[in-house]
């Protein structure tokens, strides 16, 4: 089994929220997030009432829901957007790659130009030096910060997220609502990306 997570992450890699408790307790306030709950050890939050205004789906899929010993043919059914669930992890000390099984080869931002070598050998260059790593477009010439690439939504870079479990790529984004109440409350812009392990 592999998981899908819609990742909401700061466009600064380096951005972290200072008061993660406030934030947490104004997204339950704006009906963002619902009642916190354990899962596998971790703290979750079920969506909050008005979930579906901050996030957009314009898909969803079916969810067996199977429980105990269950057969999986008898087992009911149910709509992806109702087994969603959110964990807002600690921040990192330093800037992370947010990808997994569904990284795409990122572009050049300039001309479109897609890297051509192999993504493992990239991430591993940046990892080594994440201060000072470029990369140099071989079409345009223009060098960039591997956070400047264009990563399709397929993979990001920060320190803080906000994951929202159970979304296929491509499945569902935030609204331009979630994107304000965001920047209100922290401070600076986010943005998205899907991952997949």
């Amino acid at each position: 089994m592999s998981d899908k997570i819609l990742v909401l992450y700061p466009t600064n890699p380096k951005a972290i929220v200072d008061d993660l408790e406030s934030l947490i307790e104004s997204l339950q306030r704006f009906g963002f997030l619902g009642e916190a709950y354990e899962w596998y050890g971790e703290t979750h939050y079920r969506p909050g009432p008005l979930f579906l205004r901050y996030i957009t789906f314009l898909s969803s899929h079916e969810v067996i829901v199977i429980n105990g010993g269950i057969d999986p043919a008898s087992a009911p059914r149910v709509d992806s957007r109702e087994r969603v669930h959110i964990s807002i992890p600690s921040p990192t000390s330093e800037p992370e790659f947010f990808g997994g099984a569904n990284v795409l080869p990122p572009r050049c931002p300039k001309c479109g130009h897609y890297y051509q070598g192999d993504i493992i050998e990239l991430l591993n260059a940046w990892y080594i030096d994440k201060e000072n790593f470029r990369w140099h477009c071989p079409i345009c010439g223009t060098v960039f910060s591997v956070y400047e690439m264009d990563w399709r939504q397929q993979g990001g870079f920060g320190r803080q997220q906000i994951q929202i479990w159970g979304v296929w790529p491509g499945e569902a984004r935030p609204s331009e609502e979630m994107y304000r109440l965001l920047e209100e409350l922290t401070g600076f812009d986010w943005t998205y990306c899907y991952y997949r392990f």
